[in-house]
């Protein structure tokens, strides 16, 4: 922060920021033992849904739920990630956490596992080894020390609908 000040003609406010790092707005997640933030930039809402529309939008080749008249085709993140696969939720949970998220023309249901709350974090480059990761678009440090990756929404609702997609024209 630089500050210049003249005397009757004003002052000018100076600030520089590394380009590397920029602040947002991301929604804690749980994915299996994992924390994710996710930029609230493309969230429009999050639902809490029934176990019964979870197993519902699983077992349907094109599952989605729809919101507002909308459809938001349903996608298991972990399973999208390559994390675990997809299973039926556990038989004691009623009501599980569903994303709707949008990314130009695509909609997607994104069921986490649990939800800790949104936070402004600081997005950080994952450098060379990571970078070539689809799907992430950062990182951050949390208060305890433990690193989170931030993911790209987008990316990763492209990719499951494209290997959707693949899929279907394989059967």
């Amino acid at each position: 922060l630089d500050i210049k000040t003249e005397p009757g003609k004003g002052t000018i406010f100076q600030i520089n920021m590394p380009l590397s790092l920029s602040v947002t707005r991301a929604l804690m997640v749980h994915v299996g033992e994992e924390l994710y933030a996710i930029p609230l930039l493309g969230v429009e809402t999050v639902e809490r849904v029934s176990r019964d529309e979870i197993v519902r939008m699983q077992s349907e080749t094109n599952g989605s739920y729809n919101w507002l008249d909308n459809d938001f085709r349903y996608i298991h993140l972990g399973s999208t990630m390559g994390m675990t696969e997809m299973a039926p939720p556990p038989e004691d949970v009623n009501k599980l956490p569903l994303l709707l998220v949008r990314s130009g023309e695509y909609r997607a249901a994104i069921h986490v596992d649990g939800l800790i709350g949104s936070r402004e974090v600081v997005v950080k480059p994952v450098g060379p080894q990571l970078s070539t990761l689809r799907g992430i678009s950062g990182a951050t440090v949390m208060g305890d020390g433990s690193v989170v990756l931030i993911l790209d929404m987008g990316v990763l609702i492209r990719l499951a609908a494209t290997t959707h997609e693949a899929e279907l024209d394989e059967a």
